[in-house]
């Protein structure tokens, strides 16, 4: 125990001296923040309330408001014409069609899944089977739409 005490005192020494540098910084930023705050509140006359910092910093980015859309249907129907030449990569895939990484990636997902693509060693290529109906993929053992018990 006598041996612990003073790199005890050592250590509480250096947590005391490093938790005053970070108050030093700290205060630095806080007083930043009040000078920007109140260069705002001159600007305009009323100052930027903590909660409203926290709901900016919060937000998540979305779609851009009026950004267009494919139409339903098209992304799929671009990646089967280009992987229908030759098996292709995501990127290339995205290259040639001039559709986002992301999008492609989801969709010859979507599409590997369904069996609509099939992985190849230089990519994804179209199958050679016609796709199925939307109809078809539910099978038969659905009851008409009008017949409700």
């Amino acid at each position: 125990m006598a041996k612990l005490e003073p790199m005890m005192g050592t250590i509480l020494a250096q947590l005391q001296t490093r938790r005053a540098e970070l108050e030093d910084v700290v205060g630095d930023l806080l007083r930043e923040r009040d000078s920007i705050d109140a260069a705002l509140a001159a600007g305009n006359g009323t100052p930027v309330p903590p909660a409203a910092r926290q709901r900016a910093r919060r937000r998540r980015p979305g779609p851009r408001p009026g950004a267009p859309r494919a139409p339903r249907g098209q992304n799929r129907e671009r990646i089967l014409t280009v992987t229908a030449e030759q098996a292709r990569t995501v990127a290339e895939i995205a290259q040639l069609t001039g559709i986002k990484p992301t999008v492609v990636a989801t969709t010859v997902s979507n599409l590997t899944r369904r069996g609509v693509l099939r992985r190849e060693a230089g990519g994804y290529r179209s199958t050679p089977a016609p796709r199925p109906s939307r109809r078809g993929r539910r099978g038969d053992a659905r009851r008409p739409r009008g017949d409700r018990r």
